[in-house]
């Protein structure tokens, strides 16, 4: 496999056509919370369109993302991270800095 950089709206549309085996996608959580990416992971969330859908996985994210109280969904949120992990194509990745 070769590795290539190429500007993002060609990506775009290559992984729209699903002509990439394996991408790279960074995102910057816009607020301390899990639901910022898990919400990205299913196919429909923005112009991206990530090629996955999972029912299990919308449930439990609807679910996570509608409880109120932030640590309970913080909980909440461990369950549709793990059918993730299990069902899709998406590598997680995770870098946390102390103290942000």
């Amino acid at each position: 496999m070769e590795t290539y950089n190429e500007e993002f709206k060609v990506q775009l549309n290559e992984r729209h056509m699903k002509q990439l085996a394996l991408f790279h996608y960074a995102w910057i959580g816009d607020y301390p919370d899990p639901y910022t990416f898990l919400q990205l992971i299913p196919d429909g969330f923005g112009p991206e369109r990530r090629c996955y859908s999972n029912s299990r996985y919308d449930a439990l994210l609807e679910q996570a993302g509608q409880e109120p109280d932030a640590a309970r969904r913080c909980s909440c949120s461990r369950r549709p991270r793990q059918s993730s992990m299990r069902t899709s194509p998406v590598f997680h990745s995770t870098i946390t800095r102390p103290g942000i």
